[in-house]
């Protein structure tokens, strides 16, 4: 837990210090622009220090989660076994009678290529990249962010839960095409991704919300106030098992049994969302124009975690927003006008976060809590 407790507070610091922006100009002799009045301008060049911040702790994340012993994740040993196997499951007959098969034909081809260690180096890479990126251009602080994601986001599955962090990682590219409206590149991406793990079905149900109406809704409370009801209601059993059987995937019918464990993710996320918006209520009247999307996404996750208590399979599907609902808290902090109030709310969701990663990492059942490095 040491190294975890060390990432939080690096995190944490660079957040508090604030680092500030400072301008490099760098003057090409022999290339121009001109302007308007025809007069040759040099380029400059605007380099932050807030941008090589970003990519320093991004590199921190990688080097643990990289550098991480192959027993530091509850499925990571697993999957470094398979990988050195150059099988899957039953052995080579099991690439056509799985639906997520084209994890299997990567598995092998990066195994022709890299060692074990550079292969969860390169699946580091493409999570944190990933991850980053969302960061930068979704959320209004992208140090804040990875901070979230550290102690309540998806970092601790990411640590465990290749396939599925595969899956998630194409996710996020298919939001940004969903943003722009590229509904065939889209589903080209979703169905690469359900090739990896098949949870990443529930994403097709992005595009079309993220098509709805483009404005800030003002009744902001009905979304949090509708997202437990609609996820307890009687005949949502009934569609989701019919589902699952009659789309063939058989493996997914253990996770659909009840368990009251999940309720707590519920009533985190859930009770935190709702806590941000209605002090943002307080201040204004809708959602600030660039938060549509991300508040879509995050009324997407509260309503699967609503029905993790039911079905354990929604928690791992709420894992593919829970990434947008943390980028959502941010923005959503960081625009209450009151300045003592945005400071209090965001130290307060600072240390519930930590204390929500503590004891849910302690004795969990993604096995990260013993870290340790291997090479």
């Amino acid at each position: 837990m040491t190294v975890y407790y060390f990432l939080i507070m690096i995190s944490a610091f660079i957040y508090m210090t604030k680092p500030k922006c400072f301008d490099c100009y760098i003057c090409m002799n022999n290339v121009f622009r001109y302007g308007k009045k025809g007069k040759p301008e040099k380029y400059k060049i605007r380099l932050t220090s807030k941008f090589f911040v970003v990519i320093f702790l991004a590199a921190v994340i990688f080097f643990v989660m990289a550098f991480r012993d192959f027993s530091v994740g509850a499925d990571t040993s697993r999957y470094v076994m398979i990988f050195n196997e150059h099988l899957y499951g039953e052995g080579k007959n099991a690439l056509t009678a799985r639906t997520d098969w084209l994890y299997t034909y990567f598995n092998n081809f990066c195994s022709m290529f890299l060692s074990a260690r550079l292969y969860v180096m390169l699946l580091s890479l493409i999570f944190v990249a990933s991850i980053v990126k969302l960061g930068i251009t979704e959320s209004d602080n992208p140090f804040l962010f990875l901070f979230f994601y550290i102690t309540i986001g998806t970092f601790s599955m990411n640590m465990s839960g290749i396939r599925q962090s595969l899956a998630m990682s194409l996710a996020i590219f298919a939001y940004y095409l969903a943003k722009k409206k590229r509904v065939v590149l889209f589903f080209i991406i979703i169905g690469i991704a359900f090739l990896f793990h098949n949870s990443a079905i529930i994403f097709l149900i992005v595009y079309p919300v993220l098509a709805l109406n483009k404005n800030g809704n003002r009744n902001e409370i009905f979304f949090w106030t509708m997202a437990p009801v609609l996820g307890f209601l009687p005949f949502i059993p009934t569609i989701v098992i019919a589902t699952v059987k009659s789309l063939n995937l058989y493996k997914f019918i253990p996770y659909l049994g009840a368990t009251g464990i999940n309720l707590k993710c519920f009533v985190f996320y859930y009770g935190l969302l709702c806590v941000i918006t209605i002090l943002n209520l307080l201040e204004r009247k809708k959602i600030a124009q660039k938060d549509i999307s991300l508040f879509k996404m995050s009324v997407l996750g509260c309503l699967c975690y609503g029905m993790a208590p039911n079905f354990y399979l929604f928690d791992r599907l709420a894992l593919y927003f829970t990434p947008f609902m943390i980028a959502y808290y941010v923005n959503s902090l960081l625009k209450l006008k009151k300045n003592n109030l945005r400071k209090i709310a965001i130290m307060m969701c600072m240390m519930i976060s930590v204390v929500w990663f503590v004891f849910s990492t302690i004795n969990g059942s993604l096995s990260i809590d013993h870290y340790s490095f291997g090479l």
